[in-house]
């Protein structure tokens, strides 16, 4: 159980960045 947990925010944590990372890069050309 605890690696299946590790795994998802294993995958999930790169998601996250690159949607920060999105969002940012929008905020920014619109500002």
């Amino acid at each position: 159980m605890k690696t299946y947990i590790h795994f998802v925010s294993f995958r999930l944590i790169p998601d996250l960045m690159n949607a920060v990372l999105v969002s940012t890069r929008k905020f920014i050309v619109q500002v």
